[in-house]
């Protein structure tokens, strides 16, 4: 009944069964960048780890993000937000000690938080006439546009009052726009910025200034009178008027034609004159005009005609 008993011997058995997916992938990626994938932690007993994959279209080739198997069921990283691809694309395997690899986990898509700012609004044309102005400036081409916002300030004034607020669906090749601000001789400007739906601004467009002052011919109800004095051969030119505005008197005359020519200027506070610079056997016609210290003048009174013997 005497044994013996050979030396021991090593023997292997392979391991070809890969682990399971991974299942259950979440993310987020924060303003400033920084990615966080989660996923369930696999139970096989000789896992190894996990491989991390990215990409920038659901159907692109996917790139590996880390080189050896992650031990951890989470995962961090940075990815740059200055991009005008909206979303990032993840998905991970499982790998246990014998190389054996799992498929793919389900892939995730995250958007990228939005820092990219509209396109600024161009002047194409601005123009205006007595009492409006026009502006039109072109169309942003950002896909997330939210809306723009254009402002109105008078020199004298510190803050931009919003005029109008332009939804994009509005806006057909160009963003234009009218207004008829109050009559000053002190210059408007107008500015635009685009805002999309994260909030981000385009920043002001460039100032685009005007002068309003209105119609350049006002009415102003004169009332001019005038008497030839042969004996003293001259014409006595008296009138009236009510205005509050600072501005200076024009005198025409018009000798044997009804086109009226400036014969003297006035102050303000005069209500007649007198011409002695007279023409013997001929018509001679008057009118009165104010001139206004914007540049802007009355409507001539209606013209008083003289027959002069």
């Amino acid at each position: 009944g005497n044994q013996s008993a050979s030396f021991p011997a090593k023997g292997t058995i392979e391991d070809y069964i890969a682990p399971e997916a991974p299942q259950n992938l979440s993310g987020i990626i924060y303003y400033d960048g920084i990615v966080e994938l989660f996923w369930d932690a696999g139970k096989e007993a000789d896992l190894r780890g996990y491989r991390v994959y990215y990409a920038n279209q659901a159907d692109h080739e996917y790139v590996l993000l880390t080189p050896r198997p992650i031990a951890e069921n989470y995962f961090r990283d940075t990815i740059p937000v200055q991009s005008l691809t909206p979303s990032v694309f993840f998905r991970i395997s499982a790998e246990d000690f014998s190389g054996n690899t799992s498929g793919y986990s389900e892939v995730l898509e995250l958007a990228r938080p939005d820092v990219v700012p509209p396109a600024r609004p161009l002047v194409l044309d601005a123009r205006q006439d007595e009492e409006n102005v026009f502006i039109r400036w072109t169309k942003s081409p950002s896909v997330d546009l939210l809306a723009y916002r254009i402002f109105r300030k008078r020199e004298d004034q510190e803050n931009w009052e919003l005029m109008r607020l332009v939804e994009p669906r509005e806006v057909a090749e160009n963003l234009e726009f009218s207004d008829q601000p109050p009559h000053s001789s002190l210059p408007y400007s107008y500015i635009v910025e685009a805002i999309d739906k994260a909030g981000n601004s385009s920043g002001m467009s460039r100032p685009v200034n005007f002068r309003v002052k209105g119609p350049m011919l006002l009415k102003v109800p004169l009332e001019l009178q005038a008497r030839f004095e042969a004996q003293a051969n001259k014409v006595s030119l008296n009138w009236d008027y009510q205005t509050a505005d600072s501005h200076y008197l024009l005198l025409l005359r018009g000798v044997n034609t009804e086109t009226l020519t400036p014969l003297t200027t006035l102050e303000s506070g005069n209500r007649q004159y007198v011409d002695l610079n007279i023409f013997r056997e001929s018509e001679m016609n008057y009118a009165l005009q104010l001139v206004f210290s914007d540049g802007r003048k009355s409507e001539p009174s209606p013209v008083v005609k003289l027959k002069i013997p």
